[in-house]
């Protein structure tokens, strides 16, 4: 009798095991679907006639870039455009405001001898960050430059104190 008891005990417990795992596999299955989890990030480039840089040259040219922490974790590209400044950023909020994200903090500041504004999106775990300056035209031969990153929305939290501390205390709040 005892051994039918455990036995059942047993059955019981695995059929709720069962359940709780298939929830669970079922909701992380569909956050990822609908893109509220970090995985396979890529670049949106930007629209226009576009052109890959490496940030290895600008790396070379303005030295303060070097010290930007958690590159290693951020999946990022540097493009020139030859469309607006004004006109990228609207295509990028149209964009990412369909794909679901929010805006999380905007504004303008002055690095590198340029200035530049930037926007900060964030959907689940996943934050997109792009800075973008109409003052680079003498380093790329185009009339903007655009960095878009994409990571876990963690990982963005160093890179913006970086910037707080470095360039503008106030700035995202």
């Amino acid at each position: 009798m005892n051994k039918q008891k455990i036995n059942k005990f047993l059955k019981k417990r695995t059929v709720k095991f069962s359940f709780i795992l298939i929830i669970a596999i079922f909701t992380i299955f569909v956050a990822y679907s609908f893109g509220y989890i970090p995985i396979g990030l890529s670049v949106k480039p930007p629209i226009g006639n576009i052109e890959e840089i490496q940030i290895d040259q600008y790396k070379e040219k303005y030295q303060e870039l070097s010290d930007i922490p958690n590159l290693d974790k951020i999946v990022y590209e540097v493009f020139g455009t030859d469309e607006s400044m004004d006109s990228v950023l609207s295509n990028y909020e149209k964009e990412l405001r369909d794909d679901g994200y929010s805006l999380k903090y905007k504004g303008s500041g002055y690095a590198t001898a340029k200035n530049f504004k930037y926007v900060g999106y964030q959907k689940g775990l996943i934050a997109v960050g792009i800075i973008i300056s109409d003052e680079a035209y003498e380093d790329i031969n185009y009339e903007t430059v655009v960095l878009y990153m994409t990571a876990n929305c963690f990982d963005f939290i160093p890179l913006l104190e970086w910037y707080q501390e470095e360039y503008d205390s106030g700035a995202f709040y």
